[in-house]
């Protein structure tokens, strides 16, 4: 869309923080139906962290987007840092562990394995943030 007019519109939240939307004027693309019932679009910036209460009211107050970058990221740690706290045991050395002096370690070290769980929990991130935001069975 065309930044003809753009603006940042405060918003506290829950937490007492604030957060901004950014005010775009509507393209001159879109159908003049379409403009005349959301003649702005909405940037929800911030968005991570976000209480489920405070979206669903950005979406109805018109935000199109919001950015969830900071949510995926940790959700990535946080699936890494988890699979290193379930398996410390395995990740002190090469060979032995709780099942023996002489037992590999190797399929838990393999940085695949953290890389995984990281993914893993990042892709529930995102069904949570698609849930949320009301994108699930849209097209």
């Amino acid at each position: 869309p065309s930044a003809t007019c753009m603006a940042c519109m405060p918003r506290a939240t829950s937490r007492s923080s604030l957060r901004f939307c950014t005010i775009r004027k509507s393209s001159s693309k879109r159908s003049s139906a379409a403009r005349a019932t959301s003649p702005c679009f909405f940037v929800f910036h911030g968005g991570s962290g976000s209480s489920t209460e405070d979206i669903q009211y950005a979406i109805k107050a018109g935000v199109i987007k919001m950015n969830i970058d900071t949510d995926t990221q940790w959700a990535f740690w946080d699936g890494m840092n988890k699979y290193q706290k379930k398996n410390v045991d395995y990740l002190q050395a090469q060979i032995g562990n709780p099942q023996g002096p002489e037992k590999p370690n190797k399929k838990y070290y393999d940085p695949r394995m953290a890389l995984r769980a990281g993914e893993e929990e990042m892709a529930a991130r995102l069904v949570k943030a698609m849930q949320d935001l009301n994108c699930i069975d849209r097209l």
